[in-house]
């Protein structure tokens, strides 16, 4: 059930870190962002192939996420969405999704316009999972606010 990822010899890696997000795409590629190493926040991108066992640092263009810790990241159809994090975001009552285009490797930052549009506020520490082609967030931590049902 449970083995060690091999990484093949002079392949580069992500550092060990904690609060990240992961994700696999329709293709079997495995992506890793953000997160903490000891001190210091990140926001570096990874794609893994568990074929050939090689990492490889993903240098996307566009508006990519600042540094993230505890957010969330799905895949579907070919494009990243990633929700959330440590960053005072829930204090803002800005809703912080970026959206990575796997073809282009381009990053957007989503802006909902209207306020009819039901926004889900920013959090970090939830959860999040694809069904029926929609991205559904759940509970978490808002900071000043505390844990969140929405």
């Amino acid at each position: 059930m449970w083995s060690n990822v091999q990484v093949a010899d002079g392949c580069p890696a992500p550092s060990s870190r904690s609060k990240h997000a992961m994700c696999v795409s329709q293709a079997g590629f495995i992506y890793l962002l953000g997160g903490r190493s000891a001190n210091l926040p990140l926001k570096d991108l990874w794609k893994f192939d568990p074929v050939q066992s090689v990492w490889e640092e993903l240098k996307c263009r566009g508006n990519r996420p600042p540094c993230l810790q505890e957010h969330t990241m799905v895949c579907w159809k070919n494009t990243i969405y990633v929700f959330g994090g440590e960053i005072g975001f829930a204090s803002t009552g800005e809703t912080p999704l970026w959206i990575l285009d796997l073809n282009s490797q381009t990053w957007k930052k989503h802006h909902i316009r209207g306020s009819a549009v039901h926004q889900p506020s920013g959090r970090r520490g939830h959860s999040a999972v694809v069904f029926d082609g929609a991205m559904h967030v759940f509970g978490g931590y808002q900071d000043l606010r505390g844990s969140s049902s929405e």
